[in-house]
């Protein structure tokens, strides 16, 4: 066989791999499998780019520290993605008003007055940064949102968010409802 050929069957077995890798994460209804968590697999995508199966594996995680340490039941798995995908799009809404990282630094030290690292680590946060751009910002910016928009409910954010911004949910066993701005 010519190079050529070597190459383009090579070539051929790799894709093969990657697309039954990556199918067998968008089959999946967990987050933590092993292949969804080596690499980021896209699983929900906006024109404003994608949500990671290694984000929702760390979303996930977060969730779980949060319930332990507060005593709550553990979330589901379409909690945890409605979180991500909310998130994605208040991230990415057009603020009159931009929320910077100062912002959040700002908000975590003078209202929460959090400023001890291991106040953070429970819920498996390894810095404020991570903390900051992970719960305070979305935070921050959901305000700011709501006040712009004069919307009173999270709810209702989340529909209006939803049905402006189309997002394409690649995880086979769940669906994106933009009536309601949450996974199902």
């Amino acid at each position: 066989m010519t190079k050529i050929v070597v190459a383009i069957l090579i070539t051929g077995i790799i894709g093969i791999a990657i697309a039954s890798a990556w199918a067998s994460v968008l089959t999946h209804s967990e987050s933590d499998t092993v292949l969804a968590t080596f690499f980021p697999w896209p699983i929900a995508c906006t024109v404003r780019g994608c949500i990671t199966s290694q984000d929702w594996a760390m979303q996930r995680s977060y969730d779980i520290a949060f319930a332990s340490k507060t005593g709550k039941s553990f979330p589901t798995e379409e909690s945890t993605l409605t979180t991500l995908m909310r998130r994605h799009l208040i991230t990415h809404a057009r603020l009159q008003s931009q929320v910077s990282a100062q912002d959040a630094v700002r908000y975590r030290t003078a209202i929460l007055h959090t400023t001890d690292i291991s106040s953070i680590a429970p819920l498996g946060m390894s810095s404020f940064t991570q903390y900051d751009t992970t719960i305070i910002l979305p935070f921050l910016q959901q305000e700011a949102f709501m006040k712009q928009e004069n919307i009173a409910d999270t709810n209702a954010l989340y529909k209006k968010l939803a049905q402006a911004r189309p997002i394409a949910l690649l995880l086979f066993k769940y669906h994106w409802n933009i009536d309601r701005g949450e996974v199902e």
